[in-house]
C-alpha cells in the first residue's frame, strides 16, 4: 500500500489560511482541557507524569493542525512524544499494579520497538501511515504486557487501538476521493473525536487506581 501520507499535510481537513485545520483544532484543543484537568486530579508523581505527557504529545498535535511546517518534523516529532505515552502508561500501571516485566516480555518489548524505529527510519519522508500504525502496534504491545492484572480493560482498549488504525487505514487510501465528493467536510474529525474517547477511557482507569 503507496498512500504518500504524511502528518499533518494529508489528514482528511482542507487546508485554510488563519488556521490550517481548525475543526481539527478544536477537537485537540477539548482533548488538552480535559487532560489538564485529569491531571489536577492525579495525586501520585507517576500519574502526574503520564499526564503531562499526554498533554505534550496534544499540544504539538493541536499545533500540527493549526500551521503546518515544511519537512517531516512534525510527524517525527508527534511519534517520538508517542512514545513517551506509551512507556509511561507502562510504568503507570505497572507502578499501580505492584508487579514487573518479565524476560520475555521485555525481549518482544524490545523487538516491537527496532521495528518501529526500522519503519520510522524507511518511511518518515514518504508513507507515514505506516509509522502511525507501528506507534499503535507499539502501545498495543505495551498494554499487552498488563494483560494478567487488567485483562478486560486491555482487551477492549487494544480492540478501540485496532478501531483507530482502521480509521488511519480508511484517511490513507479514501482522503482524496472523500474530498472530492464534500471537499468542505472535515472528516479528519472522526479520528480526532475518536481519540477524545480513547483518551476518556485511558484516563478514568489511571485516575481509578490510584
Amino acid at each position: 500500500m503507496s498512500t504518500n501520507y504524511t502528518f499533518p499535510f494529508s489528514t482528511c481537513e482542507r487546508y485554510r489560511t488563519i488556521i490550517a485545520q481548525p475543526f481539527s483544532s478544536l477537537v485537540n484543543i477539548i482533548i488538552v482541557i480535559f487532560l489538564i484537568y485529569c491531571l489536577f486530579q492525579a495525586k501520585s508523581i507517576q500519574l502526574k507524569y503520564v499526564f503531562m505527557s499526554f498533554i505534550l504529545f496534544e499540544l504539538w498535535h493541536t499545533l500540527s493542525h493549526m500551521m503546518f511546517i515544511p519537512g517531516t518534523i512534525q510527524q517525527s516529532a508527534v511519534h517520538l512524544l508517542a512514545y513517551n505515552i506509551a512507556f509511561g502508561t507502562l510504568f503507570a500501571l505497572l507502578h499501580f499494579s505492584k508487579s514487573s516485566l518479565n524476560l520475555y516480555q521485555i525481549i518482544i518489548l524490545i523487538v516491537v520497538v527496532i521495528l518501529d524505529i526500522t519503519i520510522f527510519v524507511m518511511y518518515s519522508s514518504s508513507d507515514g501511515i505506516y509509522i502511525i500504525l507501528s506507534g499503535t502496534l507499539l502501545f498495543m504491545v505495551v498494554l499487552s504486557c498488563l494483560y494478567k492484572k487488567y485483562s478486560t480493560f486491555v482487551l477492549y482498549y487494544i480492540i478501540g487501538l485496532l478501531g483507530l488504525a482502521l480509521l488511519f487505514v480508511n484517511e490513507a487510501i479514501n482522503c482524496k476521493w472523500m474530498l472530492i465528493q464534500w471537499p468542505n467536510f472535515p472528516f479528519h474529525i472522526f479520528i480526532e473525536i475518536y481519540g477524545l474517547g480513547l483518551f476518556y477511557v485511558l484516563s478514568n482507569k489511571l485516575l481509578s487506581l490510584e
